[in-house]
């Protein structure tokens, strides 16, 4: 059975939409999601809180948007976009052609760091205390999937390329690990002020940018 809902907006009519709901074993409310062993197909769906609790696949034809955590123990298929400014869980994974966006991005602005973090961890750990407590650090896809949302970025930083390029000079600084290699100078991932990714020296000390 297949139950189809569209929610476009929270507004007072939201409460019921609930009890209309209600009797097919789905409810969707700030602190609770839908405990049904039925699949849940929606259009578009927005909600405070949402958490499902069975293996079964919860389907969005459109837009999902999440103002704080997702969890879905089954599998989860957004056909439009994904954005939650919580934590996205999927245990049974992402399909679909949803895009995941992230809903901000920021920099550690005046807190930088040579390219010498001590590996992926131990630069995501750096960020946590340095203006970016709850936020990860970005990655190139983040970026430009963000752009492409919401305009330019206003912040630069480094970021995670996760690919090697230029003769395997740059390669994230050698995974986040040193600032050079011997005489020769290596270069990481950096987000420039003209909104394009440029590489930079990692002896230079820049700001990260962080993605939530």
């Amino acid at each position: 059975m297949e139950i189809k809902i569209k929610i476009e907006k929270k507004h007072l009519y939201f409460l019921s939409i609930l009890i209309l709901i209600a009797s097919v074993g789905i409810v969707i409310a700030k602190t609770s999601g839908w405990p049904t062993t039925e699949k849940a197909t929606h259009s578009n769906l927005v909600a405070d809180k949402i958490a499902s609790s069975t293996a079964e696949p919860v389907i969005v034809d459109d837009d999902l948007t999440v103002n704080e955590d997702l969890t879905v123990t089954g599998t989860l298929t957004a056909n439009g976009g994904i954005t939650a400014n919580g934590q996205i869980t999927a245990n049974g994974g992402i399909s679909g052609i949803a895009w995941v966006v992230p809903s901000q991005i920021k920099s550690t602005s005046t807190k930088t760091h040579k390219g010498n973090f001590g590996g992926y961890k131990s630069m995501h750990t750096w960020i946590q205390t340095n203006g970016c407590n709850g936020y990860h650090v970005c990655d190139g896809t983040e970026i430009t999937r963000y752009i492409q949302k919401n305009g330019n970025l206003a912040v630069t930083g480094w970021y995670n390329g996760g690919v090697a390029a230029y003769n395997n000079v740059n390669r994230d600084c050698k995974g986040w690990t040193q600032r050079k290699d011997g005489s020769y100078y290596i270069q990481g991932t950096y987000w420039d002020a003209a909104n394009m990714p440029e590489t930079v020296f990692c002896d230079t000390a820049k700001p990260v940018l962080c993605c939530k």
